[in-house]
């Protein structure tokens, strides 16, 4: 098994990154909830990898779903999930 560059996260960093900044909110809630953010996505994203390890070594034939379909809804359902929160408790609405 082995891990690609594209599986470190960085997309989903930048992703959700711009959400928040593109979003209208007050700069000192966006200084604490981005890198909040940043520390969920990469603890959810670890945790994604080590669940994909875990589906090789036991069942390698379910890998390739679970990698292209299953933890890609987690974790894209966990980002716009965090979007979510910042829309309805953060941003203004002006």
């Amino acid at each position: 098994m082995c891990i690609g560059s594209a599986c470190s996260g960085l997309e989903l960093f930048i992703l959700f990154f711009g959400f928040i900044l593109l979003m209208r909110g007050r700069l000192v809630d966006k200084l604490w909830f981005v890198p909040l953010g940043f520390l969920g996505i990469l603890i959810l994203n670890i945790i994604r990898i080590t669940g994909l390890c875990i589906i090789f070594y036991h069942h390698p034939e379910y890998l390739e779903f679970n990698h292209k379909y299953t933890f890609v809804i987690l974790v894209y359902g966990a980002i716009f999930g965090l979007w979510v929160l910042w829309v309805n408790k953060f941003a203004d609405r002006k």
